[in-house]
């Protein structure tokens, strides 16, 4: 619960961890712009009833709250603006204003700590994450009309299939590592990742005060986190759950990244040209 919410990892042990990235789980447990999104479209969902805008607003007080709660870190700082970013061009669907502003969001923070670009590997995976969540996500959510909206398990598969699809080039180069099996275990275990999230906040938020109320709240939370490690273990210890490959190579993943750029913005930067 503590890795859900604060990104809190050091009470794991080293097998509990390479199960986590055998899986392609160990995003839902460090303080990502995911977790932070999580936080922000729950309090969008619960003011639903309300105008568009005011449930956009308590999205993005909930992030700033959050960022509070964790202590206003570097990284929470990093993943609120990625969070809030691709929450507003979710919301709104105007991608093309919400690319100037990641754009921008990711210069200013570079231009703040330059060797962000080269060691934050996090930087980058929410960098490449929240341009897969905005652009990709909403193209490839056409080949997933078979897959139900109930708890919003459509739009956890096609956000999950476009973040996996843009960051895998990456974590090959970086960890050489390729989980064949990231996309079931990540469909089975995202639709609950909201609900034991605000089971734990309401743990916390009971226990101070009393006790008592926290119990029923934490043993419920007790079960879904029972049920998304045992997931996880059952996934990880599969004989073909993860293969290795050190050392891919730099050019080759550039070579990918292109072609992904080409993909999806190919036509405006043809228009561009011909405009001018």
């Amino acid at each position: 619960m503590g890795g859900l919410i604060l990104g809190e990892k050091s009470s794991f042990d080293q097998a509990m961890r390479q199960s986590f990235v055998n899986t392609g789980t160990i995003h839902i447990v460090a303080l990502s712009g995911y977790n932070v999104t999580i936080v922000a479209e729950w309090i969008m969902k619960v003011f639903s009833f309300l105008p568009k805008n005011f449930g956009i607003g308590m999205g993005i007080f909930a992030i700033i709250l959050f960022i509070i709660m964790t202590g206003g870190s570097s990284t929470a700082i990093r993943a609120g603006i990625m969070a809030t970013l691709a929450l507003v061009a979710r919301a709104t669907g105007r991608n093309y204003d919400v690319a100037r502003a990641l754009l921008l969001a990711g210069v200013f923070m570079i231009l703040l700590n330059p060797f962000l670009l080269v060691f934050d590997v996090s930087f980058q995976l929410s960098f490449i994450a929240t341009v897969a969540v905005i652009f990709f996500a909403p193209r490839i959510e056409k080949y997933f009309m078979w897959v139900p909206k109930s708890f919003g398990l459509r739009d956890i598969v096609s956000v999950t299939c476009a973040a996996y699809i843009f960051v895998f080039p990456f974590i090959l180069y970086k960890m050489g590592n390729f989980s064949l099996v990231a996309l079931p275990a990540n469909v089975l275990i995202l639709p609950f990742i909201p609900f034991t999230m605000l089971l734990g906040f309401l743990t916390g938020f009971a226990g101070l005060i009393w006790y008592v109320f926290a119990v029923p709240l934490g043993f419920i939370s007790y079960l879904f986190l029972h049920y998304e490690l045992g997931v996880v273990s059952f996934f990880s210890n599969l004989p073909f759950a993860t293969f290795s490959f050190p050392n891919f190579p730099l050019w080759l993943t550039l070579i990918i990244y292109t072609y992904f750029i080409y993909r999806l913005f190919g036509k405006n930067i043809k228009n561009f040209f011909v405009e001018n």
